[in-house]
């Protein structure tokens, strides 16, 4: 069964969410994968975030607020629709 541990932090602006998945990422070297996505203003550009969890966090009502999930890989693999309810 894989391991998921969700990481939330508050962060001010855009530039503070890339140092906190690094941040996470360097916490969790041998997961298997990490999904991200955060809130500080309208977002603009291309990001690596995962599109349903921008779409949680859009309508949380939450602002300033950075989120990622490490998955520690088991032996069943997720769809997506299986990994947004997870």
């Amino acid at each position: 069964m894989s391991q998921l541990i969700t990481t939330v932090g508050r962060i001010n602006s855009r530039m503070e969410s890339k140092p906190f998945v690094l941040k996470v990422k360097v916490k969790h070297p041998t997961t298997s994968h990490h999904c991200w996505a955060y809130i500080a203003g309208q977002p603009e550009g291309t990001h690596q975030y995962d599109q349903a969890m921008l779409n949680a966090l859009t309508h949380s009502g939450l602002g300033n607020t950075s989120v990622v999930v490490t998955r520690y890989f088991g032996s069943i693999k997720l769809d997506t629709d299986e990994l947004v309810h997870a």
